[in-house]
């Protein structure tokens, strides 16, 4: 389920990845405050979160698909990647797999443990 969608649901996923290391992956759509692009900014953020960083430290590292390249936005910026993933789309990190199966009004994700 989306964050910015009112409706009950699962939002948000944490996946401890080790005593202070998780991934975590939300459901984001476009909002009426989003910098838009020309892909729209709606899919799977996903993300490793490193609790022992700490201020001016890199503690959220986001994961993104290869091959993606940078896209300017509507906020006058020089753009950035499209991070978000969409259907088709998977990773492994840390022993963890991850698989969008579905993209549309929700996602829906697969969650393994690989060997």
């Amino acid at each position: 389920m989306p964050l910015n969608d009112n409706e009950e649901g699962i939002k948000l996923a944490v996946i401890a990845l080790s005593e202070s290391k998780a991934l975590i992956l939300e459901s984001r759509r476009v909002t009426k405050f989003a910098c838009t692009t020309k892909t729209p900014g709606n899919g799977v953020l996903a993300y490793i979160y490193d609790a022992k960083l700490g201020h001016m430290e890199t503690f959220l590292i986001p994961i993104s698909p290869s091959g993606r390249s940078v896209e300017p936005s509507s906020c006058g910026t020089y753009g950035d990647f499209d991070r978000l993933l969409r259907e088709g789309d998977k990773f492994i990190v840390d022993g963890v797999s991850i698989e969008v199966l579905l993209h549309g009004k929700y996602d829906r994700i697969k969650i393994t443990k690989s060997n």
